[in-house]
């Protein structure tokens, strides 16, 4: 793996508890997504890559996002591990920059499109995720500052 500048944090915040109507629409289609299969460039319920998936459930909550994972982390504003919360965004590079994204389900935990087994909720400790993880950024609005 290649060097990474941050790691994955061991405490998650305790704002995780309150989610704002637009969190829980968020998650909720997030989670409508798990078990669809990845495909490269997929953009649907049918089949999805990691960025279309991303693109997919913040659209559905009228939020528009860029379509690459690169695009992606330009947006937004990056957030310290202790601020964290739902719907945030978790960016990986596996292969020199960023190559990889997943939507921040709460307690650790990411839902991102696998490339081997599709949308999966999955612990950020996962060896192969920490040994990407880049950052988070949140680029949900009204978030900031409650």
């Amino acid at each position: 793996g290649g060097k990474s500048t941050s790691s994955v944090p061991r405490t998650y915040a305790s704002s995780e508890q309150s989610l704002t109507p637009l969190q829980r629409r968020i998650i909720t289609s997030a989670e409508k997504f798990l078990g669809v299969p990845y495909c490269y460039g997929g953009t649907s319920t049918k089949c999805t890559d990691c960025s279309g998936f991303v693109q997919q459930v913040f659209a559905g909550s009228g939020v528009g996002v860029p379509r690459t994972a690169a695009e992606q982390y330009t947006v937004g504003t990056e957030i310290e591990p202790e601020e964290w919360s739902i719907g945030d965004l978790v960016f990986f590079d596996f292969n020199g920059g960023i190559s990889h994204v997943g939507i921040y389900a709460g307690g650790g935990n990411i839902i991102h499109a696998s490339t081997s087994k599709g949308v999966i909720r999955q612990p950020l400790s996962d060896d192969y995720l920490s040994s990407g993880f880049v950052g988070i950024r949140r680029i949900l609005p009204a978030l900031t500052g409650r």
